[in-house]
């Protein structure tokens, strides 16, 4: 997956990148993970929620390899949440908590 706002930050409306937590994908099965507290082990589908949020936050374009992919994560968002916030929230509960 690739956006043209690949960054997530845990309080984007701040914008402090040195000071908060983030979340930089690097590959396809390689995230970077600033985050306080984060725990040791957490589920294998937050990539998925990563990648949901990258195509919500986007600008202008986001891309992959399956063209089925980003349709596939729209229709989850629209199902199981309310906001592009209480996506990020749930990721960062998640590996936080």
């Amino acid at each position: 997956m690739s956006s043209d706002n690949p960054v997530i930050l845990r309080h984007p409306e701040k914008a402090y990148a040195f000071l908060d937590d983030l979340i930089f994908p690097l590959a396809p099965n390689k995230v970077f993970f600033r985050i306080k507290g984060m725990r040791e082990i957490f589920a294998p589908n937050i990539k998925f929620y990563v990648d949901m949020l990258l195509v919500l936050q986007a600008q202008k374009y986001v891309c992959c390899v399956n063209h089925d992919y980003i349709p596939w994560l729209m229709a989850v968002f629209e199902q199981n949440f309310s906001s592009v916030n209480k996506v990020r929230e749930c990721i960062f509960e998640h590996l936080t908590s």
